[in-house]
């Protein structure tokens, strides 16, 4: 090699295919000229080029919709195990402050960054760290074991021939530190729930005047309201004053999800319950009180019925121009005025009326559950009584729904006739 032609290196490819000549007359112009190479290539260098997906978030975004929609279309797993699936990458796994979804399928000379089972666990810590839930955290792991029999069952997306979420587990006694901090910020009031309760009387239509009743005393949630009917319920006669208790079976609920910027999905689905289908799971009481409100809520909801003759339970044009999965379901349903059921956010909107006409701040819909737990156990109801009426799993989370009762002394260690006794409460402190 002589002096003019400087230090040479062996021949590489540029983009367009041409064969191109890397080298210098010193060792600085050799490093400068083959660090310049690699910028101008490392779009189809082999360490960046082994296939189009380059990120576990990059798999996950072909995944779901390629591969699980196919399960669903084929009856293979439900529509709400697949929405429950996304919410889950989307909330935690490819979450930017604690999530995995950066994690790199191909080569990486940074450990930090490969898709190892060492960074998911850590990804769990962080979690763990950020006060996730419990629940969240596992159904996070449980998507991340799906991805990775998908990763390896897929290795011409991936390039992996192994599963990378094999071994990973979620600690069972793992609570957050969020969970066994008290709640002094919010107190049941026994008065603020019987505000409620008359503004829900008075601010909505009469087929709707039971919804407070429904919220606190029978504890249902929001899409457990849109999906209760009344051939739930047990032990009534619906024609006559009713004074006996009886029951209602929570049985079905409507699921109205979908990824967003994409159309909300409408299915009539049942219940899902911790302790599979046992009666005591789903079985609550109704005293006699709640269910003769929800009579006269029956009554009007028949008269509305009539009115509208064979338009009840039928799809405006628009609804009917809507596909199939995003139709409202027709069915018997206690809150309904159309014989259709009605979607969570329209819950949400019966609530936003009945609190703006009480006066009350600060609640949520959520939060009538709250109440009714925290009443029924100031007044003296056995816990397990009270974990069946919320239908929770463990009772540590009834005890986690319990808050500080304002007045609490006066209240009476009865089960029966929950809303009577509030009542009799009330007048004797006026008295």
């Amino acid at each position: 090699m002589n002096a003019e032609a400087g230090i040479r290196q062996p021949d590489r490819r540029g983009k367009a295919g041409e064969r191109e000549t890397i080298g210098g007359k010193t060792l600085e112009d050799l490093q400068a000229n083959w660090t310049s190479w690699h910028i101008r290539n490392r779009d189809t260098s082999k360490a960046e080029g082994r296939g189009e997906l380059k990120t576990l978030g990059d798999f996950a975004a072909w995944f779901f919709p390629t591969i699980l929609a196919h399960d669903v279309a084929i009856g293979k797993i439900a529509q709400a195990t697949l929405n429950n699936r996304r919410r889950s990458l989307r909330l935690h796994i490819l979450n930017e402050e604690y999530g995995c979804g950066h994690l790199r399928l191909g080569h990486t000379n940074k450990a930090s960054q490969k898709l190892s089972l060492e960074n998911l666990e850590a990804f769990v810590r962080r979690m763990q760290e950020s006060g996730v839930g419990p629940i969240a955290i596992k159904h996070a792991v449980e998507t991340l074991h799906i991805l990775g029999r998908g990763l390896k069952k897929h290795t011409s997306k991936s390039g992996l021939r192994t599963d990378p979420t094999i071994g990973l587990e979620v600690d069972a006694d793992y609570r957050p530190q969020t969970d066994l901090a008290p709640k002094a910020d919010y107190f049941t009031d026994p008065r603020r729930t019987l505000a409620l309760a008359d503004a829900s009387a008075m601010a909505l239509p009469a087929h709707f005047s039971a919804f407070w009743h429904a919220v606190t005393s029978l504890g249902l949630r929001r899409n457990e309201l849109c999906g209760a009917e009344w051939d739930h319920f047990e032990g009534f006669d619906w024609s006559k004053p009713i004074t006996n208790d009886g029951w209602l079976n929570v049985v079905q609920q409507v699921q109205y999800d979908g990824e967003k910027g994409e159309p909300k999905q409408v299915a009539l689905v049942r219940c899902k319950h911790q302790r599979g289908d046992a009666t005591d799971m789903r079985r609550i009481t109704v005293d006699a009180e709640v269910a003769e409100a929800l009579r006269l809520q029956k009554k009007a909801q028949t008269e509305l019925r009539l009115s509208k003759a064979n338009r009840w339970g039928k799809l405006s044009a628009k609804q009917a121009a809507l596909p199939k999965d995003q139709q409202p379901v027709a069915g018997n349903f206690v809150f309904s005025d159309d014989g259709l059921c009605m979607l969570p956010h329209q819950m949400d909107y019966l609530f936003r009326k009945v609190r703006k006409a009480s006066g009350v701040k600060g609640m949520t819909l959520h939060k009538g559950r709250h109440d009714m737990v925290s009443i029924l156990i100031s007044r003296g109801v056995a816990l397990d009584q009270v974990q069946r009426q919320a239908r929770h799993k463990r009772i540590a989370t009834t005890l986690g729904y319990a808050h500080k009762v304002e007045r609490a002394d006066e209240a009476a260690p009865a089960m029966s006739s929950f809303w009577q006794q509030l009542r009799e409460q009330e007048q004797a402190k006026a008295v």
